[in-house]
């Protein structure tokens, strides 16, 4: 069961699920990609438009596309010790963000008064 408690204690899962795919064998970087782009894409229109700020791939071995409703903001990359590794000004609506060393980051985004933080991992 999606969603079931496997520790006792623990809370149920709450949330919704907008897609389920199930595959046999693995699935290459530039399919994730693909795949995580026209879904963002087909659910754009149930996002508010003013607060739109989506983050695709989030597990990439290439760049981060950053895709915001407007074209001003600030993207900061954190590592996971808080540190600052990367901060640039939005100047589109669509960014690319590389990171050069792999690990996990985290990724603030603000853009027109709405601030949202993803997890990203860069691999090799």
């Amino acid at each position: 069961m999606i969603g079931k408690d496997v520790y006792p204690g623990d809370p149920l899962w709450q949330g919704t699920v907008q897609e389920l795919n199930i595959y046999q064998g693995e699935m290459d970087v530039d399919v994730i990609a693909k795949r995580a782009h026209d879904f963002i894409t087909g659910i754009s229109d149930l996002v508010n438009k003013e607060a739109a700020i989506m983050v695709y791939p989030t597990y990439s071995a290439g760049d981060f596309n950053v895709e915001t409703s407007g074209n001003r903001g600030v993207i900061s990359v954190y590592n996971l010790t808080g540190k600052l590794v990367l901060q640039r000004k939005i100047e589109s609506s669509l960014e690319k963000v590389s990171l050069q060393k792999e690990g996990l980051y985290l990724m603030r985004i603000e853009s027109e008064g709405v601030s949202k933080t993803f997890k990203v991992i860069k691999t090799k």
